[in-house]
């Protein structure tokens, strides 16, 4: 049966191959709109195979039979096991988040929507406009959503997806008003507010509210925007309404910050020829003979983590390396996780405008991680656990995001049999936590930090953690 699909790789291969040596050389427009229109056909029913392919091993869980064996049971079509997504998200690129909701749409589909998973079998509907349905109809009933199927089914293929779950939802308020009214109260349940990194130097939000709550919201922030706005300055009315968001934020919170300079201490023994002559910092690397000098142990030093207490003006923040004084101007560019690039010239402006810390973390020249550190205990000390928690930054599973703050401290090889210390502890949020305690699932660390992951299939993956001098790709 995979030789098909195989077939069918081959086959596109080779019309890829055919377009880019042939060109459009005796196509007419209208030749040209129909390849397009055959190509998204094809990948429409791929999609749909995919799917199915999804639901088939998500149905599947790991049971421990009476004997003692260890076995799988299949729990028919739309059954989710809690850790399918685990294995499809490393297979395709997906983060945990983009993994599950692959595995739970591709469950609903070949279950209680079979009839839409048809259509895009067909080649006729594309697995985001399916999603449409899925998700509108998430709280019907398996009859309301199998007779919504039937009415707007016909007409799908030839809807973009807004028109489409327009459709549903006026099918849905005619043969089930309650299951709109509870998904309009479940919705309003649901709001929230996300940020990510967005392109280099700045961020992006998104917020999800009540209707009423985002008008008065955007009200505000619209009236203050076109005021700016009106006063004539470079700014566009987009720009405006971000600056006005920001003042109405910060104009009613109170913000502590702590700045972190991560310092590379160079050891004996030489300095890669891509580095030579050069830290991360853009300082000189001092004679790679000698020993780098280290931070002073003190009550103020934890695990090789100086702090700076707190102090009326910018604190003064020297290179454990050369002694040089770390300025905007000496930081090209600053990586704040969550966040983003930040420019080394503005380091010196967030210290001075808020009531700061200065943090210097010295890390491994070589791959930019913290400085390790270990323990007798079972339950790693607090020191531990923050150098842990910074030096991993996220969940140690392939593209998880859950930051380290919100994660376990959790032993690599199992405690007594594993030590308490840096190079066996890695962050997990608790949903891979419990992952990495299944019997099929294998996880190894390598001294630097390094986690690779084997799963019940045999894929394996390597996660790194944070390289806070940016040095692994120069290195390598």
């Amino acid at each position: 049966m995979f030789d098909r699909l195989a077939e069918a790789q081959r086959l596109l291969a080779e019309e890829f191959a055919d377009s880019r040596a042939r060109g459009a050389a005796g196509l007419s427009d209208a030749e040209l709109a129909e390849r397009v229109e055959a190509a998204q056909r094809a990948a429409n029913m791929a999609q749909a195979v995919q799917a199915q392919r999804v639901a088939q091993y998500a149905a599947r869980e790991d049971v421990r039979f009476e004997d003692g064996t260890l076995g799988q049971q299949d729990r028919g079509l739309g059954h989710v096991s809690a850790f399918a997504s685990g294995v499809v998200g490393p297979r395709l690129g997906l983060s945990p988040a983009g993994a599950d909701r692959k595995v739970h749409l591709s469950a609903r589909l070949a279950s209680r929507f079979a009839p839409t998973l048809a259509v895009m079998a067909a080649g006729d509907l594309d697995d985001y406009r399916a999603s449409v349905l899925v998700t509108e109809l998430a709280d019907a009933g398996p009859d309301v959503a199998a007779a919504v199927q039937d009415v707007v089914l016909p007409q799908a293929p030839t809807q973009t997806a807004a028109q489409l779950r327009a459709a549903v939802r006026r099918a849905l308020a005619r043969l089930d008003p309650e299951a709109l009214r509870a998904k309009v109260e479940a919705n309003r349940t649901e709001r929230g507010l996300w940020k990510r990194p967005g392109e280099p130097g700045v961020s992006e939000w998104l917020a999800v509210l009540p209707n009423e709550t985002s008008a008065a919201c955007w009200a505000a922030v619209d009236e203050l925007a076109r005021r700016y706005h009106a006063d004539g300055d470079a700014r566009t009315l987009d720009q405006a309404r971000a600056d006005a968001m920001a003042d109405l934020v910060l104009g009613s919170a109170t913000v502590t910050t702590t700045v972190t300079f991560a310092l590379p201490a160079v050891a004996p023994g030489g300095v890669p020829p891509a580095l030579e002559g050069l830290s991360p910092l853009g300082l000189p690397l001092p004679d790679p003979g000698v020993s780098s000098p280290s931070l002073p142990r003190s009550p103020a030093t934890e695990s090789g983590v100086a702090v700076v207490p707190d102090g009326v003006g910018p604190p003064d923040v020297v290179c454990a390396v050369t002694g040089e004084l770390l300025t905007g101007d000496v930081l090209p560019v600053v990586e704040v996780p969550g966040v983003g690039e930040v420019p080394g010239r503005v380091v010196r402006g967030i210290v001075a405008a808020f009531g700061t810390r200065a943090v210097l973390a010295l890390c491994d020249w070589r791959s930019g991680t913290l400085a390790s550190e270990t323990c007798e205990a079972y339950r790693p000390p607090a020191w531990l656990e923050r150098l842990v928690k910074a030096r991993d930054g996220t969940c140690r599973f392939f593209g998880c995001t859950v930051p380290a703050r919100r994660c376990d401290v959790d032993h690599v090889v199992a405690h007594p049999r594993g030590p308490t210390e840096v190079e066996n502890l890695m962050c997990l949020c608790r949903h891979h936590h419990r992952l990495k305690q299944q019997e099929r699932w294998a996880v190894r660390m390598t001294p630097d930090g390094a986690v690779t992951w084997t799963t019940p299939v045999g894929d394996e993956f390597t996660t790194w953690p944070v390289d806070h001098l940016g040095v692994r790709d120069l290195a390598s």
